[in-house]
């Protein structure tokens, strides 16, 4: 003889309604509805009997015993009508079944949540970064007025920034900015930022931006763009979430609608 339990059981993970529905069963399907598929219900239901049976024992062995002594419970009523013991049985299993719609319900949207992949803030940094188009040229490299040296070394950071070599970007940036004068382009910090953060130095990049943005107007708001997406790249979402709601209420910033869109990626 089939274990109509069973084949509510079965039944439930495959997704299916049953067309004789109590107050359980539909409490039960409103929590299905949450899982997305069969082997999610299946391992979710193999959750829920691991905790009641560290709870309150094995309960399908309990009841198992139970119907017979409910049988005999039955089979003797007449002789001893104070006999509640099948009732109380019945009682525990009703119980037992509102227990578990409403721990089911709870489990259902807790599994959820923890079985969503954790946002990919790497991902999110990718799909927005893009460099910032290369401004140094002949005449911001400073001309026949600046040493050789210093020409060749912003050249060569300059070269390797376009050719999208972060890394030799980084260090050859870093390089010129160590000896350089003090007319030199405020870019080449800007540059030396972004190279920090395309070579996935994102923990370098963050202070260079945030003093490029404290110290030059002309490139507060590119420097305050970039260094949200270094704090993303970073895995510090909430610094990152501060700057970009702040370049998103700002209309006049170049990068407002781009502060925007992320921060809708990001929740």
């Amino acid at each position: 003889m089939s274990n109509p339990n069973r084949q509510d059981r079965e039944r439930w993970i495959r997704g299916e309604e049953s067309p004789d529905m109590d107050d359980f069963g539909r409490s039960a399907d409103r929590g299905r509805k949450e899982l997305s598929a069969d082997v999610e219900a299946a391992e979710l239901m193999k959750e829920l009997d691991l905790a009641f049976a560290a709870k309150f024992g094995d309960l399908d062995k309990k009841e198992g015993s139970s119907t017979s002594s409910v049988g005999g419970a039955t089979a003797g009523a007449e002789k001893d009508p104070k006999s509640h013991e099948g009732a109380t049985v019945r009682r525990l299993s009703r119980l037992y079944a509102i227990a578990a719609a409403i721990l089911l319900l709870i489990a259902a949207g807790s599994w959820w949540l923890t079985h969503q992949p954790a946002t990919d803030y790497e991902a999110l940094y990718a799909e927005a970064f893009t460099p910032y188009a290369n401004e140094l040229d002949s005449r911001t490299m400073g001309g026949e007025d600046s040493p050789a040296s210093l020409d060749e070394k912003l050249a060569a950071a300059s070269l390797a920034y376009d050719r999208r070599d972060y890394a030799a970007a980084a260090t050859a940036f870093a390089d010129y900015l160590a000896s350089a004068p003090a007319a030199a382009p405020a870019s080449a910090r800007l540059y030396y930022g972004i190279s920090l953060l395309g070579a996935n130095k994102a923990g370098e990049a963050i202070p260079v931006f945030d003093e490029l943005a404290n110290n030059n107007a002309s490139y507060r708001d590119t420097a305050r763009w970039y260094q949200a997406l270094a704090l993303l790249r970073s895995q510090q979402p909430d610094a990152a979430r501060q700057i970009l709601t702040d370049i998103s209420s700002s209309p006049s910033s170049p990068f407002a609608q781009r502060a925007n869109t992320l921060l809708k990626a990001m929740q």
